[in-house]
């Protein structure tokens, strides 16, 4: 079942990402339309960005949301709004596809804000205390460090969200290693990068080649 699951995600991975991102438009449309005034901060560095996410507790999406949208960039700053000014969390699914939609509409455009997606195998318990491998997928905001050219040298990639701030790699495969490493997984199944608006950049299955960043 498993092995069909994941030559199911890999073949349609392409219609997958369409679907997502009209998904997500139509619900922005149905369920964030009142966030829409809201200004959005402008030009924040990686850091700032990051302080910021740090302050929202993730929350998982529902059946409002057919467990996966991606929300609009201005219901997650009503959220941090919310929070700066010490009030609760409003309450509302806060995935980490919505972290970092907010993420690449306000760090600074020097840093090449993209939606990186990430799909792999990997492993949790079922009701009984066993082992389990299932899929399991991940969003960030992916930023490249351009200055690094002018040290002569070369430019890394990077990652932030809500797992944080990852370590810079000199290509998106090592940063989907990384992954990896973290889970415990020994398995990629799917990649994607997006721009802000979710149109496919590049995507591929399995890792991405060496020269992917």
């Amino acid at each position: 079942m498993l092995k069909f699951k994941i030559w199911t995600i890999q073949r349609f991975y392409r219609i997958a990402l369409f679907w997502w991102k009209w998904w997500s438009k139509l619900y922005r449309g149905m369920f964030h339309r009142k966030y829409r005034h809201i200004p959005l901060d402008e030009s924040l560095t990686p850091s700032q960005v990051q302080d910021k996410l740090d302050l929202v507790k993730w929350t998982k999406d529902s059946t409002k949301e057919l467990w996966d949208s991606c929300g609009s960039p201005q219901w997650v700053q009503f959220v941090i709004d919310e929070l700066e000014d010490g009030s609760p969390q409003p309450k509302g699914a806060l995935d980490c596809d919505d972290f970092t939609s907010w993420a690449v509409h306000v760090v600074k455009k020097r840093y090449e804000p993209r939606v990186f997606s990430f799909v792999w195998i990997g492993t949790t318990l079922d009701p009984y205390g066993r082992e389990k491998k299932k899929t399991q997928g991940h969003a960030m905001c992916l930023l490249t460090d351009r200055q690094r050219v002018q040290e002569k040298t070369p430019s890394k990639i990077y990652h932030i969200g809500n797992w944080g701030k990852s370590e810079p790699r000199l290509n998106l495969r090592n940063l989907c290693k990384d992954i990896l490493t973290k889970t415990g997984s020994g398995q990629a199944v799917a990649w994607s990068i997006m721009d802000k608006d979710l149109n496919v950049l590049e995507y591929g299955t399995g890792l991405p080649d060496a020269d992917v960043r």
